[in-house]
């Protein structure tokens, strides 16, 4: 059985789900793998060059966005529950088309 996102619409690859404050608070850090084109959080402002290849738990490194250096490694979240509720819980992008699924 595979995992059915909770979402419907189209994403706008503003890319803010693929970025966050560290835990530590020693800064924003980002998936490596986000081409960045346009601040985050508007439309196309970002592509995966993974996005093809992507699967639930694959390690991402996770650079720091000021200096680019290695924050360390995470697992990318592709269709699971934990990107549905980074999606959620920030409202993800201006112009962006996913909302909650109705039951």
């Amino acid at each position: 059985m595979s995992y059915v996102s909770r979402f419907t619409g189209t994403c706008n690859r503003c890319g803010l789900c693929c970025e966050f404050e560290a835990a530590d608070g020693s800064g924003r850090v980002r998936c490596a793998y986000l081409l960045v084109v346009a601040p985050l959080g508007t439309p196309r402002a970002s592509a995966c060059t993974q996005y093809a290849r992507r699967t639930d738990g694959m390690p991402i490194p996770m650079h720091y966005v000021a200096d680019g250096t290695l924050y360390g490694w995470r697992a990318c979240a592709k269709d699971s529950l934990i990107e549905d509720a980074a999606i959620a819980a920030r409202g993800i992008g201006r112009g962006c088309s996913l909302e909650a699924a109705r039951a």
